[in-house]
């Protein structure tokens, strides 16, 4: 459960390998590191417009074009379109929706598509460094650092 927790919230941590990296080929430490993360997970996330309203999600398996997303968005949504970060508008069905979790599953059929890569929550440690990364209220891209407080 805490790995699907872990998904609902995009988040992507930053490892200490791709922080020394980053330091060590760009000289800019931390910034680099999340400009890296963002620039790599953004092909991932997409924009979804329902008869609700609108909100995001992040494709978990591209070859099977799934995408996690928010009950709260798809919950009761008589349809769902989803828009790449390439521009392609997509008609997307809701696979699953669990309103305790807030979570849903919902999938497209496309080529070309590009999955983020998840990190193992279990190995998340207060302290760590994660990313938000989502495309809320029709905005292209948004991102967010903090760190893990609790486990």
């Amino acid at each position: 459960m805490r790995k699907i927790l872990a998904l609902a919230m995009f988040a992507v941590m930053l490892t200490p390998a791709l922080q020394a990296e980053e330091a060590k080929d760009k000289g800019q430490g931390w910034a680099g590191g999340i400009r890296k993360v963002a620039k790599s997970a953004s092909p991932a996330v997409v924009s979804i417009v329902t008869s609700q309203g609108q909100g995001s999600g992040v494709i978990v398996d591209a070859a099977k074009g799934l995408i996690l997303t928010n009950h709260h968005v798809v919950g009761a949504a008589q349809s769902v379109k989803v828009q790449l970060q390439d521009a392609r508008e997509l008609e997307g069905k809701v696979l699953g929706s669990d309103p305790k979790s807030d979570l849903a599953v919902i999938r497209i059929e496309a080529e070309g598509l590009l999955a983020v890569t998840i990190g193992d929550s279990d190995a998340m440690e207060p302290g760590d460094w994660v990313v938000a990364i989502g495309a809320p209220f029709g905005l292209k891209q948004t991102i967010t650092a903090g760190i893990v407080s609790a486990k």
